[in-house]
């Protein structure tokens, strides 16, 4: 009876070292899935403040484009009133002329 005590309290303790070893495993798989998720909300953040920096340039880009094509636009609308003046001067040029040579 003794003997079966010893057996059961050895492959008692057998199970315990197991345990013991698999806690350790299972403590250091812990300890490194921890680290990378430190790593990957690090990658997350840089990348959210790249994305943001993006958006705001592609922002800037957006507002310089529409300035520009309004600047064009606006220079395009002033060659064409200067070119009715040009033509208005030259009308009016042409009625002093005719005023002259009714003088």
């Amino acid at each position: 009876r003794n003997e079966k005590l010893k057996e059961d309290i050895a492959a008692t303790l057998a199970s315990v070292a197991e345990i013991e070893t698999s806690k350790a495993a299972f403590e250091k798989e812990k300890a490194h899935a921890v680290e990378e998720i430190k790593v990957l909300k690090a990658q997350i953040e840089d990348f959210s403040k790249n994305a943001e920096k993006t958006a705001a340039l592609e922002a800037k880009e957006s507002i310089a484009i529409a300035a520009s094509k309004n600047a064009k636009e606006m220079l395009e609308q002033s060659q064409k009133e200067c070119e009715a003046l040009k033509i208005q001067i030259k009308e009016v040029d042409e009625l002093k002329q005719q005023i002259k040579l009714l003088e």
